[in-house]
């Protein structure tokens, strides 16, 4: 039986696995698509290898990447004939027969000219001594251990890739550092709102109905009446830079009556929020960060391992230590 953790190398496909499945891919693909494999640098995760498919005659694609690919194989008992066809598939499903490729390919081209892309600007925060050095090539803003990223989303409403801000394409728009960070927190605002919910709420919906009951155990805060929330945007993507928009944690600290709340970086994709109390215990809480980081959540995915306080009467964001 083939070793599919050697052969995919876990989440990262192998060398072996890339040639193979690109071999499969353009046997039952080629008519429509050309494919090629890349090497590529991604935020919080490195240099990977992908596989780029593209629409015959454009320049413009798709970056298939091992994660993705990896759960593919592993939903076809390990077929890579089955993989390649479901890629296809999906291909087809989504570039073949839609505007998805034009559209994209005139948004790519307008990246220069910052007055057609600025309603496009987003941004999103990732650890930046995890990422000190991919950082170098792209525009951010600091914020305590954090880094504030920016991207341009490209696409329609059904079909949305993403552009890192690199320093060399900001540089050609002529605009300051404030003004950008003012235009995607305007832009990320509206098109990503937030979503905040008890986490019991949050439960329930993972779980068969009657399997979760009141109270949960958090033995260990010190608290009985412990409570959770999961902040987050409406893409539950990116959704931990929602703790940055304007006035949204002074308006969550009204809502619970809270004056100050702390907050676990559960991802890059959202935080839990606790209200807090004298009895709780932030050794317990720094505990929770380390074994989610370390047992729960894909290295990528990973934001800090720190903990946060936001004081209502400081409206500010703090590190616990």
């Amino acid at each position: 039986m083939v070793n599919v953790n050697k052969m995919t190398g876990g989440n990262n496909m192998s060398e072996k696995f890339v040639e193979e499945l690109l071999e499969k891919l353009q046997e039952y693909g080629s008519r429509d698509y050309d494919f090629r494999i890349m090497g590529v640098t991604k935020l919080n995760e490195g240099h990977k290898t992908c596989i780029c498919a593209s629409r015959k005659s454009e320049n413009i694609g798709v970056n298939l990447y091992g994660d993705m690919l990896v759960r593919m194989y592993n939903k076809h008992n390990r077929n890579m004939d089955l993989l390649a066809e479901d890629v296809i598939k999906q291909l087809d499903k989504n570039m073949l027969g839609t505007d998805f490729a034009e559209y994209a390919l005139e948004q790519v081209w307008n990246i220069t000219d910052y007055s057609k892309v600025k309603e496009q600007i987003l941004f999103r925060i990732v650890n930046k001594e995890a990422n000190k050095e991919i950082l170098q090539e792209y525009v951010y803003v600091p914020y305590l251990d954090f880094a504030v990223c920016f991207y341009i989303a490209i696409g329609n409403k059904e079909n949305t890739g993403l552009l890192h801000l690199t320093k060399a394409i900001f540089d050609m728009w002529n605009v300051s550092l404030d003004e950008l960070y003012q235009q995607a927190m305007l832009n990320t605002t509206i098109l990503r709102p937030y979503e905040f919910k008890n986490i019991y709420d949050v439960i329930e919906k993972m779980v068969p109905d009657g399997s979760i009951s009141k109270p949960l155990d958090f033995s260990g805060t010190g608290s009985e009446n412990f409570s959770m929330w999961v902040l987050t945007n409406n893409k539950k993507y990116f959704g931990a830079g929602v703790i940055l928009y304007d006035g949204l944690m002074q308006n969550i600290a009204n809502q619970i009556g809270a004056e100050e709340i702390v907050i676990l970086p559960s991802s890059v994709h959202e935080c839990i929020l606790i209200p807090m109390t004298d009895d709780v215990e932030i050794y317990y809480l720094k505990n929770i960060v380390y074994e989610v980081n370390t047992f729960n959540v894909e290295h990528h995915e990973r934001l800090s391992g720190n903990v946060y306080l936001y004081s209502k009467d400081r409206n500010d964001i703090t590190i616990l230590t």
